[in-house]
Order: structure tokens, then C-alpha cells, then sequence
């Protein structure tokens, strides 16, 4: 009888310590560029990519544990053409583990309009592009501010051998398209395409403009991501934080603001809710790649607002 209580004293101990492990937090540094918006192709690359560039290398030598995620490979070749100096340096901090190249296209792309085969020529000469320069393969479709995503995405990116899609565009919708009275299916799950391809989804990441300004171990937010995970057995969260822009809109580049670098430092190293970590972008889909009981979606994932009729409007665009 003394054993079984020992025994049964023991699993309540250790059940309660699972209870109350702190969730991780994949903290995800960005700063998304527009090609072409408010701005021509000029100005991005003699104002836009060497911000970028300069403004995370300061950030890297400041705090140690920093790592920055950039999409795009036309940019990254712009970078070489135009800055080769600070070119190298930057493949330096990607081969340290410090600069993450997201994505694996070229360019952010539309995925409502152009065809199959233009969107994998999109994806073959950024891996490409990517394994050539860097060494490495690219396995995450970064897409946090395009006009919503057709279902023939997760074939097309599995068929391209990428595993993850992450955005945060869907909470951009006006009106509930799901059940549960959200904009999209859930935070973290399964997007399963046309031919039953499959990607991990990260449907909505939070706003990629948001970055704290005040202290974020115990943020509203990020408590209801991981909450919601939760009922699919996920201990976790992703997060995008960015974005310093050199004008009051946003979509150049840049970096996180050195205020929420700095906050969010101090919550990885002393942690109070959940674990934060400067995360790539492609870790989180990684570390649960097809676990059992993640919620699944397939289907169409377009916008109602925001880019509504841009295809047909007007013909100067």
C-alpha cells in the first residue's frame, strides 16, 4: 500500500510539472519589403536594402541571441550587385545561423492569378538562387502581405519540396469565414491542397508591424495563441514582431525596433509565463512537422477586402 502511494504521489508530481511547463514562444524577427509600392524599384534598392542590411547587423552585435528573417531573393541579389561589401558580410551572419533566409521564392508572389508553372519558376529560381549563394535549401513559403491564397498553393510548395506556409493576412478579412466565428481556421495546423499535399500552416502569425514596447513575458496575445494550440496538443506559439521603416508606412524593410529587440531579449532570458526564443521562420514547422492531432484545413484562403477587385479594376495596375 506504501509503495502504490509513493508511486501515485510520484505521477501526481510529475503530471503537475507538465502542467505547468511554460509554452514555447517562436519569437520571429522580420521586415517584410515590398518590390514595388508607394516607392519604385530604385528607391528600394538604394534606400530600402542597405537600411535592412545595416540596421540588423547592428542589432546582431548588440544582442547575441538575435536572428532576423528576410524573404525575397530578388533582394538578396540586389544586394549583391549593389553593396557586394556588405554582401559578404551578410553571408557571414546567414552561415553563423544569424540571418535566416525565408521563403523560397523569388519574390513575395501573387498565388491567385499566375499559373502552376509560373509559380514553381518562382520557387525554383529562389532555391536555386538560395542554394547556390547561401549552401543551403529553403523549406517555408513566407508570404505575411499578399492577396489571400488559392488551394492550389500547399501542392504547388509541396511539389517545390517546402514543408511550411506562414502569413498573417487572413485576420485582415472582414467577416468570419469559419465555425468558430474566426477569419481563419486556426493559428497552427495542417493546410492540406488539391492532390492532398499537405503544409504546415501557421494561418495566422500576428502582426508583422507589431514590435513591443513594453514588457512581453506575459503578453495578451501570444496567452490566447498558445492557449488555442493548446487544444490540439500544441505547447507553443509563433510570433512575428517588426518593423523599423524609415517612413511611417510600412513594407521596407528595415528591422525590429532596438525598444523591442530589447524587450524581447529580456524575456528569453528571464522568462515568466512562456519560454521566448528568437526563432527562424521555419523552426516551429520543424519542430511539430505532421504531429498527430493538428487541426486541418482544406480549401480556398482568399480575401474579402482589401485587394478585392484589384485584379480587374483598373487596367493602369
Amino acid at each position: 500500500m506504501r509503495k502504490i502511494s509513493v508511486l501515485l504521489a510520484a505521477l501526481l508530481l510529475c503530471l503537475g510539472a507538465a502542467a505547468q511547463e511554460k509554452a514555447d514562444v517562436y519569437m520571429v524577427p522580420n521586415a517584410h519589403m515590398d518590390t514595388q509600392w508607394r516607392w519604385n524599384i530604385q528607391r528600394t534598392i538604394g534606400e530600402f536594402i542597405p537600411n535592412t542590411l545595416l540596421q540588423n547587423f547592428s542589432l546582431f552585435e548588440q544582442y547575441p541571441d538575435y536572428v532576423f528573417n528576410f524573404e525575397g531573393a530578388d533582394k538578396y541579389a540586389w544586394a549583391k550587385e549593389y553593396y557586394p561589401d556588405l554582401y559578404e558580410k551578410l553571408r557571414g551572419y546567414v552561415k553563423a545561423g544569424r540571418w535566416h533566409v525565408s521563403g523560397g521564392s523569388w519574390d513575395a508572389n501573387d498565388h491567385n492569378m499566375p499559373s502552376p508553372e509560373s509559380c514553381i519558376r518562382n520557387y525554383l529560381m529562389g532555391k536555386r538562387f538560395y542554394e547556390q549563394e547561401f549552401g543551403i535549401r529553403s523549406v517555408d513559403v513566407m508570404l505575411p502581405d499578399c492577396f489571400g491564397f488559392a488551394s492550389t498553393l500547399p501542392s504547388i510548395a509541396s511539389h517545390c519540396g517546402l514543408i511550411g506556409f506562414a502569413t498573417q493576412k487572413l485576420h485582415w478579412r472582414g467577416r468570419p469565414f469559419y465555425p468558430n466565428g474566426w477569419k481563419f481556421p486556426f493559428y497552427f495546423g495542417i493546410w492540406e491542397g488539391i492532390d492532398d499535399s499537405r503544409l504546415m500552416a501557421v494561418m495566422d502569425g500576428g502582426d508583422y508591424f507589431w514590435c513591443p514596447d513594453r514588457d512581453v513575458t506575459d503578453d495578451g496575445e501570444i496567452n490566447h495563441m498558445i492557449t488555442e494550440n493548446r487544444r490540439y496538443g500544441i505547447n507553443a506559439a509563433f510570433r512575428y514582431f517588426g518593423t523599423r521603416s524609415s517612413q511611417l508606412h510600412g513594407d521596407q524593410g528595415g528591422s525590429p525596433t532596438p525598444l523591442g529587440v530589447s524587450l524581447v531579449d529580456n524575456a528569453v532570458k528571464n522568462p515568466k509565463g512562456y519560454q521566448m526564443h528568437f526563432a527562424a521562420s521555419d523552426q516551429m514547422m520543424k519542430d511539430y512537422y505532421m504531429k498527430e492531432g493538428l487541426p486541418l484545413y482544406k480549401g480556398e484562403l482568399l480575401m474579402d477586402v482589401h485587394a478585392t477587385g484589384c485584379y480587374t479594376s483598373h487596367t493602369e495596375m
